[in-house]
């Protein structure tokens, strides 16, 4: 399972001359596209770069190796971001926040590969409110891209033997914004803690009400295969 280097862990990452396309796709009849290159492949970093051909507001999702971007490991980002968390060390601020009703609308900014930083929300298969839960749902980076827009971010972990694999980009639809309550399996934070070398926590309480977004998938879309047991539930815990 690769690391995710958010907001590039802060890390100095020389950029190899090997910048050759690992794969692409495209969503919404090509008005969005999605590709990943090696940007430094001696470290095994890697460049997710999202485009929208469109002139309208788009929000995507990317499903790779097996599971949404994201989705691994965000009761870490969550717990150890923008203040929050016990560690002083710059590199475990990932600045992740739940994408909500006052921010999902602002276009992300790019500022530089390095620098950028996604929202997280929910997104889920079913188009009820009233029948979300652990088996429909899950967690990913929410990518919002105002039109004509490119995006793009670092992920580490990989190899020429574990390459990243590309399965799916989805433009999203706004299902729901307002509380849920979101409790996360703590294997997640053991599983980071395993790979990561690190004693990191997740955020507490566990379950918490958050304010927060949720989008719904095309019809038919592929899922998650993580099987953590999170719970979420719409409304205060």
């Amino acid at each position: 399972m690769p690391w995710i280097l958010q907001e590039g862990e802060r890390q100095k990452v020389s950029v190899t001359t090997d910048v050759s396309s690992l794969g692409s796709l495209t969503a919404d009849g090509g008005e969005i596209i999605g590709f990943v290159r090696w940007y430094d492949l001696k470290s095994g970093t890697v460049e997710w770069i999202f485009e929208n051909r469109s002139s309208l507001l788009k929000h995507i999702v990317l499903l790779r190796n097996g599971y949404m971007f994201g989705g691994a490991f965000w009761p870490v980002y969550v717990a150890n971001s923008d203040g929050r968390g016990a560690s002083t060390n710059p590199s475990d601020n990932f600045g992740v926040n739940w994408i909500d009703s006052a921010s999902s609308n602002i276009p992300l900014k790019n500022l530089g590969t390095a620098k950028n930083t996604m929202p997280i929300g929910l997104v889920t298969t079913t188009s009820s409110t009233v029948s979300i839960n652990n088996g429909n749902t899950t967690v990913a980076f929410i990518f919002t891209l105002g039109g004509g827009s490119k995006y793009s971010v670092l992920e580490g972990g990989f190899s020429e033997t574990m390459p990243p694999v590309i399965q799916n980009i989805f433009s999203v639809s706004q299902l729901y914004c307002g509380k849920a309550c979101i409790g996360y399996d703590t294997q997640r934070v053991l599983d980071w803690d395993t790979q990561t070398g690190t004693s990191l926590q997740g955020y507490l309480p566990n379950p918490a009400s958050v304010d927060t977004c949720v989008f719904m998938l095309p019809s038919g879309s592929p899922f998650d295969t993580l099987k953590y047991r999170d719970k979420f539930k719409l409304g205060i815990c």
